[in-house]
């Protein structure tokens, strides 16, 4: 593998993989937060809404994880990698009717969450913070996977069937210095 194609995978491979699993967490965190402000202005729009978001996003973390947990599953690897158009394809769908439909939900709080606001509680100020966050997250993380999906394209990033090889010359590698003697 090329030290750009390298390069590539960590500066675009890192943020994304972080992004998969932020963002979940920050949804947790935003339905947590909602659920404890008692202000009739401060509502979730609508929570089938947030608990879709909530099991979509968890759903894409946990299929990585399931597939990193041997090498039986190397082939639910490779199917959620040449799946990776589709899972960004419909999570820019998500994103938008996510922003669009929750884009009001802390009434005239701006978006920036700014320091100088006269929040009404330290509970709304910190729920404004962790939706934005939650929101920039997820754009983020179209972003990231739009970017990789074109830089795979255009072959600036590793396939699966990249990888793959990569990965067997390393087991490969690591079985030859198992089976020499220490001492030559």
């Amino acid at each position: 593998m090329s030290c750009v194609k390298h390069f590539l995978n960590v500066i675009i491979g890192i943020p994304l993989v972080l992004l998969m699993f932020a963002c979940p967490v920050l949804e947790i965190l935003k339905l947590d937060i909602f659920g404890e402000i008692d202000d009739e202005n401060i509502i979730l729009k609508s929570k089938i809404l947030e608990y879709f978001y909530l099991g979509i996003s968890f759903a894409i973390p946990s299929k990585l994880i399931i597939t990193g947990f041997g090498h039986h599953l190397k082939d639910l690897a490779k199917k959620f990698c040449e799946e990776l158009f589709w899972v960004t394809f419909y999570w820019i769908l998500i994103a938008i009717t996510y922003t669009l439909y929750t884009s009001n939900e802390l009434g005239e709080i701006p978006f920036t969450c700014p320091p100088d606001y006269d929040y009404p509680s330290s509970d709304i100020k910190k729920a404004c913070q962790i939706r934005s966050t939650n929101i920039i997250c997820m754009w983020l993380f179209v972003v990231f996977a739009i970017l990789w999906e074109f830089l795979e394209f255009v072959g600036a990033v590793s396939k699966v069937k990249d990888l793959e090889e990569a990965t067997f010359e390393q087991n490969h590698e690591n079985n030859n210095n198992e089976s020499q003697p220490l001492l030559g």
